[in-house]
Formats: C-alpha cells, structure tokens, sequence
C-alpha cells in the first residue's frame, strides 16, 4: 500500500475522547432525535481508525498528526475549506516526529482530498481511494 493511500487511514486522535449525551434505551423501533453530525467532530472507521476533527475550522491550518504501525508519527498541517457537506481537505508542511525506524515518507502525505459528509457520514477520498468514517 502507497503511503499516499494513507492520507486519512492511519490517523489516531492525541486528545482522548469524552462520549456524552447517550441514550440508556436501545430500543431502535422508537422515535430517535435525528441530529446532523458537525464535521468538526471525531470520525472513525468500522476498522477502529479515527479521525478527530474536533481542533479544526474553515479556512484555519490545524495540527494533525499520523501515527504509523511501526511507532513512527508524522507532524502536518490540516486546512479544510468547503462547508459542512462538502469540500476539500490540503495537507502541508508533514514531517517526520520520531518513532518507528525512522522517517516513513511524510512527505508524501501532503497531498489533496475531497470530502463529502451527510448527517451521520464522512467520506474522504483522495489519489488512492476513499475512506468512509462515522
């Protein structure tokens, strides 16, 4: 797999995550509360990777940092630009943080993608495929 690839699959969030406001009643056949997701928030694939957005707004480069397998991390900037459904995500200035067996080509994670976002789905692509997120 080309590290291009891993434009948005690898990222591991750096602030832990508070859940609140669940529901007690798993009942699914009553009425629910159907609330759109902001796209500011924190995203996650069915494979357990996420992406925390929560740091983030239009038009404003926000730290991101990717976190490798191998215990290596890369350091980038994040600008999104669009509106809530829909955009485009630019990553710059990615280097190499330390860990792992040394640089595994952050560079190559400045790149483009696109997004588009419903109430409850993200869906990022870029040159080597799309990532859906939840």
């Amino acid at each position: 797999m080309k590290l291009s690839h891993l434009f948005f699959v690898l990222v591991l969030p750096i602030i832990t995550t508070i859940s609140c406001g669940s529901n007690d009643d798993d009942d699914d056949n009553g009425p629910e509360r159907s609330e759109e997701k902001d796209l500011f928030s924190r995203w996650e694939r069915s494979d357990g990777f996420f992406l925390d957005l929560r740091n983030g707004r239009f038009n404003v480069p926000f730290s991101m940092t990717f976190f490798f397998q191998s215990g290596a991390t890369c350091q980038c900037a994040l600008v999104l630009t669009g509106s809530q459904s829909s955009g485009e995500a630019q990553t710059s200035s990615c280097t190499y943080a330390g860990g792992g067996n040394g640089d595994p080509g952050c560079f190559q994670l400045n790149e483009s993608a696109t997004f588009t976002k419903d109430e409850s789905e993200l869906r990022l692509c870029d040159s080597g495929g799309c990532a859906v997120y939840r």
